[in-house]
C-alpha cells in the first residue's frame, strides 16, 4: 500500500535525471525541472503516503515493536524531514549520493589518521569537499582546479560565484551553447 507511491516517487526522480543527463542540463535546469515536477506530481504521491501511513495506525492492527509498527513510528517521527525534498529542489529524494562518497572517507580513514598537522587534515577536508562538489556537478576536478587558479587572481569580487563548481558548470556550458 506505501511502498507503491514510494517507488513512484523515485521513478519521478528518476525520469528527471535521465532527462538532465540526456539534454546537459545544468544543475539549475534539473532544480527548476524537479520543483515543477514535485508540485505537480510528487506532492500528491507524499500526501498520499501519509493518508495510508494514518490509516494503517487507526486501525491498530500493527503492534507497535513489529516491523512495520517500527517504520510507521519513524516516518511520524521524520515526517518534516522526509518531506523536506518538496520544498527545495536542490535536496534529492535520498542521501544514496551523500553516503557513497562518504564510504571513500570511511575507506581511507585509517590511512588518514595521521594528517601531519591539524591544519593539513583542515586542508585535505576542504579539498575533498572540492572534489565531490566537482563530481556532483559533472565537472572534472583537475581540469576545474587548473582554470580556477589560473583566473583567481584577476577575477573580480563581485563574478567569484562564477568560480565554485556549479557556476563554473553553469559558465561552460553557457559557453558550449554560443
Amino acid at each position: 500500500m506505501i511502498l507503491e507511491p514510494i517507488q513512484q516517487l523515485f521513478r519521478i526522480e528518476g525520469e528527471l535525471v535521465d532527462r538532465a543527463k540526456r539534454e546537459a542540463l545544468v544543475p539549475a535546469q534539473l532544480y527548476e525541472l524537479r520543483a515543477a515536477a514535485r508540485a505537480d506530481r510528487s506532492a500528491a504521491l507524499v500526501e498520499q503516503i501519509a493518508r495510508d501511513a494514518d490509516r494503517l495506525e487507526a486501525q491498530r492492527s500493527t503492534l507497535p515493536k513489529s516491523e512495520l509498527g517500527k517504520a510507521l513510528k519513524y516516518l511520524g517521527n521524520k515526517w518534516a524531514t522526509l518531506r523536506a525534498f518538496l520544498d527545495d529542489p536542490r535536496i534529492p529524494i535520498h542521501n544514496n549520493d551523500a553516503e557513497r562518497d562518504l564510504r571513500h572517507i570511511v575507506t581511507g580513514r585509517k590511512n588518514w589518521l595521521v594528517f601531519g598537522s591539524e591544519r593539513g587534515g583542515e586542508v585535505a577536508a576542504r579539498l575533498y569537499s572540492l572534489v565531490l562538489s566537482c563530481r556532483q556537478n559533472g565537472v572534472d576536478p583537475e581540469s576545474y582546479v587548473t582554470d580556477v587558479l589560473g583566473r583567481i587572481a584577476t577575477t573580480p569580487r563581485s563574478a567569484l560565484a562564477t568560480l565554485t563548481p556549479w557556476g563554473w558548470a553553469a559558465t561552460r556550458a553557457g559557453e558550449a551553447t554560443t
